[in-house]
């Protein structure tokens, strides 16, 4: 029971260090003291590119999926059997190591839908279903940790469209490319995920 109240608070601490981290106007509520620059306004589709590239001829084999939970794992490790005929995936798309996957499902852990890092080593496949693009000019682990937080979600709920499933999100892609963002530098983005990256080491030992 301890060990689960400490998750908890831990959990908590994550959310409100990524939350306070976000910028109100330019300026952050909470940053490292050696950076005093304003963060610059940005849209997601400045250093965020579609994937489109599909699996033709079925070459790709390892299927994954997007777990709110689990992040982007191989279908076969979450279900404990493959879902996916792997001879009939060419519409999936190919992703490989440090790709995002926007999974529009609606969950408890993730009420607009999980956005993950693929974090294997390993090219995968993916559902056509969800939203897959390639990052350039950001650190990616700075866009993992805001996409971990809330702060986008208020942004989702005003753009997306309403009354098609109540279990999924339904946002158009270049809607979704327009979400904006504030950034800090390279240098204050790498600090940033370094800090919360240690709250999840924390929260998992």
């Amino acid at each position: 029971m301890r060990e689960q109240n400490d998750a908890c608070i831990s959990s908590a601490e994550r959310e409100e260090q990524v939350t306070k981290a976000q910028p109100k106007g330019n300026v952050p509520a909470l940053r490292f003291p050696e950076f005093t620059d304003e963060w610059k306004k940005s849209r997601l589709s400045d250093f965020a590119t579609k994937i489109t590239k599909k699996n033709k001829g079925n070459v790709v084999k390892n299927v994954l999926c997007n777990s709110a939970n689990l992040g982007l794992v191989p279908q076969d490790n979450y279900f404990d059997r493959e879902i996916a005929n792997t001879e009939n995936t060419n519409s999936y798309y190919v992703i490989k190591n440090g790709d995002f996957v926007y999974n529009p499902r609606k969950s408890t852990a993730a009420p607009f839908g999980p956005v993950n890092i693929y974090e294997g080593e390993k090219i995968g496949i993916i559902s056509p279903l969800y939203l897959c693009f390639s990052v350039h000019n950001i650190y990616p682990k700075f866009l993992y940790y805001r996409f971990k937080s809330s702060v986008w979600h208020p942004y989702v709920y005003a753009h997306g469209d309403s009354g098609v499933r109540f279990d999924r999100v339904s946002i158009k892609d270049d809607v979704f490319f327009n979400m904006p963002i504030c950034e800090p530098t390279q240098e204050e983005q790498i600090k940033i995920a370094a800090l919360l990256q240690l709250i999840d080491e924390r929260i998992s030992t």
